[in-house]
C-alpha cells in the first residue's frame, strides 16, 4: 500500500487544502473548500483511469473473441498473439499540425495527399501518403459467381488506398487504406508493422478522444521454419509450402503493369462482412503494390493493378474442390476455373495476368504455378494463399514472385529468414523488401522480351507515377497550380497576384476573378521564383545550379520524302534534352528540325508538277496561278477566277521555272542549288556546269556576210559548224532577208527549219 499527500493552495488568506490517503482503498481525510475538493478528486480519478486504461490496452486480446483474434492478428489462439500496441492516429497538415475534425471529414478519402502522425512502440511516426491511383482498374467491379453461368456484379469500393513513407525514414514503405481510419502496413528501417482500427466495443476499453479512432498495431512475429517442396509436371513447376506460404510472380520494364484478379470463397466474405471484405482485399492488394514498387526491387518497377474481384458462392459447384482438399488440388482446380483468362489476349476485357485465390479455408501456406507470367502454354497462371489477415499481403507478393520466375532466397544463395522470397513468412526489418537475388532475377525478366504481356495499360485511363518523382518534395511533384486544383477544382490556378508568397496558398479563378485561401502554406518544393522554392512557408534559394540546355544527337532522316521525283524534302529532328534547361538555364540555340532534298531525279515527261497536283486535290479542273508575290501560298485558277488555297505542302517548288529548284518548307521559300542541296549557292556557269567557274568552255563568234542568192534547199550555205557539246548557241539575222536559218544534222536531216513556211528572223537553240 503506497501513501501520498497532495496539497493545493490558492493564496487567498488562510485557504488551504490537505489530502491524505492511500491506495487502493482511496481512504482520505481532507480540509479545504468544496471547489478544491472537487478538483482534487477529479484529478485523482483521472490518474486512476489512465492507469487502468493502459492496463486494459496491454490485455485487450483477452476481451477478443476467437474470430476477432484471427481478424486482427491472423492467428488462431491467444498463445500466438504477437507484440502489439494501441494508438490513435492524428490527421495533420503538411507541417504536422493536427487538423480540425470538421475539416478532416471533407478531406480524408478525397485528397490525393494525406499526412498522419501516430505513436507505436514508443516511437512517433509521421506519415506522408499519396493515393495509389494505379491500384484499381477503371472498370473494376465485384463479380459474384453463383453457378450455371449466373454472374451478378456490384460496385467496388472507392479508391482510398495510399502509398508513402515515414518522413524521417527514407528507407520506409507505407501502404494504407486512408479514410477516417487506417488499415495496412508500415515498414520502417527497424521493423514491419500492421495497423487497423479497433471495433467499437474494443475501442471502449482503451483510451480515446472524441475525434480519433484507436488502432491496433502489431509487429510481425517470428515464424517457425518449414520446408518447401518442388513438383514438376512437364514444363509447369509447382512450388508448395506446407505452412505459412509459397508462390511466385513479377513484372518487367521501366514500369510494368501486372493485372491481377483477387478471388475468394463465400466464407471469406462471411468472415469479414459483405460490406468490408472487398475493402480488406484491396488493402492487401495495396500492400502488394507497395512491395512491387519498393526501391529494393530495382530500376524496373511494377504496378500491381486489380482488374477483378470475384466471390465464389460454392467452390465445389464452380471449381470442383472443397475446403478439406489439399493446396495442390485447390491450385489445380483454380487453374482450370480461373486460369483460362490469363491465356486470353491482352486486349480482351476479361484478361488478367495472374489470379490470387485467398481463402480462410486454407489452413496455412500458399502454392503457385511457377514461371508462367506471359506464357500462353500450360493451364494458365495463378496462386492460392491462406488468409492470415493483413499479413496475407506477404503471402500474395511471395507467390506472385514465383509466378515471375523467382526462387526462394535460400535456394539461390541469398540470406534466409529475412526477405519476401524466404521459404517462410519472414519477420524483421526486411520482411517486405526484396533480396539481391530476387532483384537480379526480376530485373532480368522485366527487362527482357519474356515480360511482353506486362507492357499494356489496363483498359481505361490509368495515371502513372513516374520513377523520377520518387524522393522528391511534394511541391516538386505538385506545383502551386496543381495544389489549387486539388483544393478548389480545375478552374483554379496559383494566384498571379501573390507571386513569391509561400506562407499561404492563394488560388485564383480567372473566370470569376475569385481568390481563395485556407491560409495554409504552399507545400515544400513548389517553385516560387527562378531558382527558388517554398520551404517551411518561405521562398528560398533551391541551391541548384543553372543548367543550360544542350541538343541531343540528330535523329535519322526517317520522315517520308514529300515527292517521288523532281526533288521533295525530308527532315530529321533533335531535342533540347541533353540536358534539359533548368533552374533558369538558357534554352538551346538553333533549329530543332533539319531538312534536306530527296528524290531529286527528274519525273517522267508530261508528269504533273506538285502544285498542279495540289490544285487538283483542292478543286477539280483548277491549275496553279503564279501571279502572287507570296511564293509559298497556293493559288489555283479556274478560268479567270483565282482563289487562295492556303500554304503549299513542304517540298513544293517556289516558282514555275523548271530550272529553279528553290522549295517551300513550312511556308518559306528556301534556296536550292543546282546540286539539289538545300540552302546551297551552287549555280550553273556559262558552260552549263553546276558549280563551275566558266573555264571549261570557250566562245566562238562571227558574222556571215556572204551574199547568198542561190535558191533551193539543196543549195543552202553553211554559216557555222556546231561542235559537239556546244552550249547556248544563238544566231540572229541583222536585217530583213529572203533567206531562212536552219539547223541540219550531218546526215542532211534538218533538225530546225521549215523553209517553206519560215519567215526571216532569228533562231536560237
Amino acid at each position: 500500500m503506497s501513501e501520498f499527500i497532495a496539497m493545493s493552495e490558492r493564496g487567498h488568506g488562510n485557504e488551504s487544502c490537505n489530502l491524505i490517503g492511500s491506495l487502493p482503498g482511496l481512504m482520505y481525510r481532507m480540509r479545504c473548500p468544496s471547489s478544491n475538493w472537487l478538483f482534487l478528486v477529479f484529478a485523482l480519478l483521472l490518474s486512476i483511469d489512465a492507469i487502468l486504461a493502459r492496463k486494459s490496452e496491454q490485455n485487450l486480446h483477452h476481451h477478443m473473441t476467437k474470430r476477432e483474434i484471427e481478424h486482427y492478428f491472423g492467428v488462431k489462439d491467444h498463445t500466438k498473439i504477437p507484440e502489439y500496441d494501441i494508438s490513435s492516429p492524428h490527421h495533420t497538415d503538411v507541417n504536422g499540425r493536427t487538423m480540425s475534425p470538421f475539416l478532416i471529414r471533407g478531406d480524408v478519402g478525397h485528397s490525393d495527399i494525406l499526412h498522419y502522425d501516430l505513436h507505436a512502440f514508443g516511437s512517433k511516426l509521421r506519415l506522408r501518403l499519396r493515393r495509389n491511383r494505379n491500384l484499381m482498374a477503371p472498370n473494376l467491379v465485384i463479380e459474384r459467381h453463383h453457378g450455371k453461368g449466373m454472374v451478378t456484379t456490384q460496385s467496388a469500393p472507392k479508391n482510398k488506398y495510399y502509398l508513402g513513407q515515414v518522413l524521417s525514414d527514407p528507407d520506409s514503405l507505407v501502404a494504407l487504406r486512408g479514410d477516417t481510419s487506417l488499415m495496412g502496413m508500415i515498414r520502417t528501417s527497424r521493423e514491419t508493422l500492421f495497423i487497423q482500427p479497433l471495433s467499437t466495443h474494443l475501442a471502449r476499453r482503451v483510451r480515446r478522444n472524441a475525434y480519433s479512432t484507436p488502432h491496433l498495431i502489431y509487429r510481425i512475429p517470428t515464424q517457425e521454419a518449414v520446408s518447401c517442396e518442388m513438383q514438376s509436371t512437364g514444363k509447369d513447376r509447382i512450388k508448395r509450402s506446407t505452412l505459412y506460404r509459397k508462390t511466385r510472380e513479377v513484372n518487367k520494364n521501366g514500369y510494368k503493369f501486372l493485372e491481377g484478379a483477387l478471388i475468394v470463397p463465400k466464407s471469406y466474405e462471411q468472415k469479414y462482412g459483405t460490406d468490408k471484405f472487398a475493402t480488406v482485399l484491396l488493402a492487401i492488394a495495396n500492400m502488394v503494390a507497395g512491395m512491387y514498387q519498393d526501391p529494393s526491387i530495382g530500376k524496373i518497377k511494377v504496378y500491381y493493378v486489380v482488374t477483378k474481384i470475384v466471390v465464389m458462392e460454392s467452390t465445389v459447384k464452380l471449381a470442383n474442390f472443397s475446403k478439406i482438399d489439399s493446396n495442390s488440388k485447390k491450385l489445380t482446380q483454380m487453374l482450370k476455373w480461373a486460369g483460362p483468362s490469363t491465356l486470353k489476349s491482352i486486349n480482351d476485357p476479361d484478361h488478367y495476368d495472374v489470379f490470387s485465390y485467398v481463402s480462410n479455408e486454407i489452413k496455412s501456406g500458399g502454392l503457385a504455378i511457377a514461371n508462367q507470367i506471359c506464357s500462353k502454354a500450360g493451364a494458365g497462371n495463378g496462386n492460392v494463399n491462406a488468409d492470415v489477415g493483413l499479413q496475407t499481403a506477404l503471402h500474395v507478393a511471395h507467390e506472385i514472385g514465383h509466378n515471375l520466375y523467382l526462387d526462394h532466397d535460400g535456394d539461390v544463395g541469398c540470406p534466409q529468414h529475412q526477405y519476401i522470397m524466404d521459404a517462410v513468412l519472414p519477420s524483421g526489418i526486411y520482411a517486405a523488401t526484396w533480396s539481391n537475388c530476387s532483384r537480379r532475377v526480376l530485373q532480368e525478366f522485366l527487362g527482357g522480351s519474356k515480360s511482353w504481356c506486362l507492357d499494356n495499360t489496363p483498359h481505361g485511363d490509368l495515371p502513372t507515377l513516374k520513377p523520377e518523382y520518387h524522393g522528391k518534395l511534394p511541391g516538386e511533384i505538385f506545383d502551386g497550380d496543381a495544389q489549387c486544383v486539388m483544393q478548389y477544382g480545375a478552374d483554379y490556378i496559383l494566384s498571379p497576384h501573390q507571386k513569391g508568397v509561400c506562407d499561404k496558398l492563394y488560388c485564383f479563378n480567372p473566370k470569376s476573378g475569385t481568390q481563395l485561401s485556407r491560409l495554409a502554406p504552399i507545400a515544400d518544393g513548389a517553385p516560387c521564383a527562378e531558382r527558388k522554392w517554398c520551404i517551411s512557408g518561405k521562398c528560398v534559394d533551391n541551391g541548384k545550379p543553372r543548367i543550360h540546355g544542350g541538343w541531343s544527337a540528330w535523329s535519322r532522316y526517317d520522315s517520308p520524302c514529300s515527292r517521288p521525283c523532281n526533288g521533295g524534302v525530308t527532315f530529321r529532328t533533335r531535342t533540347c534534352t541533353n540536358p534539359v534547361p533548368s533552374n533558369g538555364g538558357e534554352s538551346c540555340v538553333g533549329e530543332s528540325k533539319e531538312w534536306k532534298i530527296c528524290n531529286s531525279q527528274a519525273c517522267q515527261e508530261g508528269a504533273k508538277t506538285f502544285r498542279e497536283e495540289q490544285c487538283l486535290r483542292k478543286q477539280s479542273g483548277s491549275v496553279p496561278y503564279f501571279g502572287s508575290s507570296s511564293l509559298c501560298e497556293l493559288y489555283c485558277r479556274v478560268g479567270s477566277l483565282v482563289r487562295g488555297k492556303g500554304t503549299v505542302e513542304d517540298g513544293t517548288r517556289c516558282k514555275a521555272d523548271k530550272n529553279t529548284y528553290d522549295v517551300c518548307i513550312q511556308g518559306k521559300c528556301r534556296p536550292v542549288g543546282c546540286d539539289h542541296v538545300l540552302d546551297s549557292n551552287a549555280m550553273v556557269d556559262r558552260c552549263g556546269k553546276c558549280g563551275g567557274n566558266g573555264d571549261q568552255c570557250f566562245v566562238i563568234s562571227g558574222s556571215y556576210t556572204a551574199s547568198h542568192t542561190v535558191k533551193g534547199l539543196e543549195n543552202a550555205d553553211v554559216v557555222q559548224r556546231l561542235l559537239i557539246g556546244a552550249y547556248d548557241v544563238s544566231f540572229k539575222m541583222r536585217q530583213s532577208s529572203r533567206n531562212y536559218l536552219g539547223v541540219q544534222a550531218d546526215n542532211g536531216t534538218y533538225l530546225v527549219g521549215n523553209v517553206s513556211k519560215k519567215r526571216a528572223g532569228s533562231f536560237c537553240c
